[in-house]
C-alpha cells in the first residue's frame, strides 16, 4: 500500500500517507545518493538496488561460505549460506522489482514539451542512455520480479511432500541452528526443510505454497501497474481487481498456521480494497479534486475532510489489530511454553517418528489399521503395538 499513491499518482490524504511511512521498508532508500555521489540519478539508485544484492550474494558464496568450511562441516556451512541467501533474496524483492519496473514509466508532456522518466523528470525517455538503461532492467526483471517467486517455487514443491508431513515438520521446527552436533544428525530431509523455514513457517501445511503467491500478488499491486496507461481509472481498476482477488484468497484459504494471523492478513486485505476503491473516488473528483489545490468538497457534495478520517481510521484500526495480535502471541507463547513443561515437555517427535517407522517397517497383513484422525486400532493388536525406546514407552493408539 505505501507504493500506491506514487505509482496511481493519486493525491491521498497526507495523514495516510505519513501512516504508511514507517511500513515502506527499502534499504536503498535509507541512503542518500546525492551525498555520496554529487550528479546522483534515478539510474544510481536503479544500479545500486540491483546490484546490491547481488554482491552480499558474491560475498556470501566467495567469503562466507570459505570461512564457514574451516570452522564448520560442509553440509553445515551451505545450510547456513543457503538461509542467508534466501534472507537477501526476501528483502531484497520488493525494492529492486519496483525500481526495475519504474524504469518503463514514461510521461509524455504536451507542446512537444518531450517525454521524461517520471521517477526522475531530469532524464529523458528519449536520449540514447535510456535505452542501454531500459535493456539493463528488462535483464534484472528475469532476476528479481520473475526469478525470485520461481526460485520459491522450485524450492518449496521440491519438498511439497515432506512440507505436509506433519512429524517432519515438527522435527524441522524444533530443529537448534546453534547446536551443530544436532544438525548434523539430522536427516537430510529435515536440514532441507530447515534451510527453507523462513518461505513456510507461519503456514498451514496444505498452504507450503503461499509465500510464492504473495510475491505474485506484490507483483501485482506495484510493478505490473507501470504497464497500464498511467494515471488512468484504468489502472486503478487493476489495481483493485487484484486486490480483490487477494482478499477471495485470503478468505478460501485462510493460509496461516495461527488462526489469529489470518484474521490479520484478512483484514489488512481488505483495507487494501477500501483504499483502492478511495483512490478512485479522488481519481473522479468524487471527493475533491485529484489536484494539489483540494476544495472542501467534490462533485457529490462529499466531505473531504471526513472522508480524510474516515480513511485514516480505517488503517489506523488495522495497524492496531497486527499490534495487538503481536502482543497477544508474545504473552501468551511464554505460558504455553510453561505449560509443555509442566506436563513433560510435550510432544517428543522423535519417538513419534521411531513409531512411525516401526508401522512401516510392519508387515503388511499384521500392521495396525489406522484410524482417520491418525491414531491406530487396537483390534489387531501386533507384537509391536507398544513401542519402547530409550526407556519410554508408548502406545501406538495414543499417537
Amino acid at each position: 500500500m505505501s507504493q500506491l499513491p506514487s505509482i496511481l499518482n493519486v493525491n491521498f490524504p497526507p495523514a495516510l500517507l505519513e501512516l504508511l511511512k514507517p511500513f515502506e521498508f527499502d534499504l536503498m532508500s535509507m541512503i542518500s545518493f546525492g551525498c555520496l555521489y554529487s550528479s546522483a540519478t534515478f539510474y544510481t539508485r536503479l544500479l545500486a538496488t540491483t546490484l546490491f544484492p547481488l554482491v552480499l550474494l558474491g560475498v556470501l558464496v566467495f567469503v562466507v561460505y570459505p570461512a564457514l568450511m574451516r570452522q564448520r562441516s560442509e553440509r553445515r556451512a551451505r545450510q547456513l549460506v543457503s538461509q542467508a541467501a534466501l534472507w537477501v533474496a526476501y528483502l531484497s524483492y520488493s525494492p529492486a522489482s519496483t525500481v526495475c519496473f519504474r524504469t518503463f514509466d514514461c510521461q509524455t508532456f504536451d507542446d512537444g514539451f518531450g517525454t521524461f522518466l517520471k521517477a526522475d523528470l531530469s532524464l529523458s525517455c528519449t536520449a540514447a542512455d535510456y535505452d542501454w538503461y531500459r535493456a539493463y532492467a528488462s535483464l534484472m526483471v528475469l532476476v528479481y520480479p520473475i526469478g525470485i517467486p520461481f526460485l520459491y517455487a522450485g524450492l518449496l514443491f521440491r519438498d511439497r511432500r515432506a512440507l505436509q508431513n506433519e512429524t517432519l515438520r515438527a522435527r524441522a521446527l524444533n530443529l537448534h541452528d546453534d547446536d551443530d552436533d544436532e544438525v548434523e544428525q539430522a536427516d537430510p530431509q529435515v536440514q532441507r526443510l530447515r534451510m527453507t523455514i523462513m518461505l513456510w513457517e507461519t503456514y498451514e501445511p496444505k498452504r507450503f505454497w503461499w509465500e510464492f503467491f504473495e510475491c505474485i500478488r506484490r507483483l501485482a499491486l506495484t510493478g505490473m501497474l507501470v504497464f497500464i496507461v498511467p494515471d488512468s481509472i484504468s489502472q486503478i481498476a487493476w489495481a483493485q481487481l487484484m486486490g480483490m482477488l487477494a482478499l477471495s484468497m485470503h478468505l478460501f484459504f485462510n493460509p496461516y498456521d495461527d488462526k489469529v494471523d489470518d484474521i490479520v492478513a484478512n483484514s489488512a486485505a481488505g483495507c487494501l480494497c477500501i483504499n483502492l476503491l478511495a483512490a478512485m473516488l479522488i481519481k473522479t473528483d468524487v471527493v475533491g479534486s485529484d489536484m494539489y489545490e483540494l476544495p472542501p468538497e467534490g462533485k457529490d457534495g462529499v466531505s473531504k475532510a471526513a472522508f480524510d478520517s474516515m480513511l485514516v481510521f480505517l488503517n489506523v484500526l488495522v495497524i492496531l489489530l497486527a499490534v495487538a495480535v503481536v502482543a497477544y502471541q508474545a504473552c501468551f507463547a511464554r505460558e504455553d511454553d510453561d505449560e509443555e513443561e509442566d506436563e513433560g515437555g510435550g510432544v517428543d517427535v522423535d519417538l513419534v517418528a521411531a513409531v512411525e517407522m516401526s508401522v512401516m517397517t510392519t508387515p503388511a497383513d499384521r500392521r495396525p489399521s489406522r484410524m482417520r484422525d491418525g491414531s491406530f486400532s487396537l483390534e489387531n493388536p501386533v507384537g509391536g503395538a507398544v513401542v519402547e525406546r530409550k526407556g519410554k514407552t508408548v502406545n501406538r493408539a495414543e499417537l
